[in-house]
């Protein structure tokens, strides 16, 4: 098809570029407490630990 573009991308390039658009996708795990907190999170929802760290 005219002006078609095709782009073989591996799982990990496309996760970094995910993660490039729309910022981390993992959830994150507190380090104090263990519990699991969304992707994005700053502070822990349980213990209000800094993730940023």
């Amino acid at each position: 098809m005219a002006g078609e573009l095709k782009v073989d991308l591996t799982d990990e390039q496309i996760k970094e570029i995910v993660e490039d658009v729309y910022g981390e996708t993992k959830p994150k795990f507190c380090p104090k407490c263990g519990v699991k907190n969304p992707a994005g999170a700053k502070h822990c929802k349980k213990c209000g630990e800094n993730l940023l760290k």
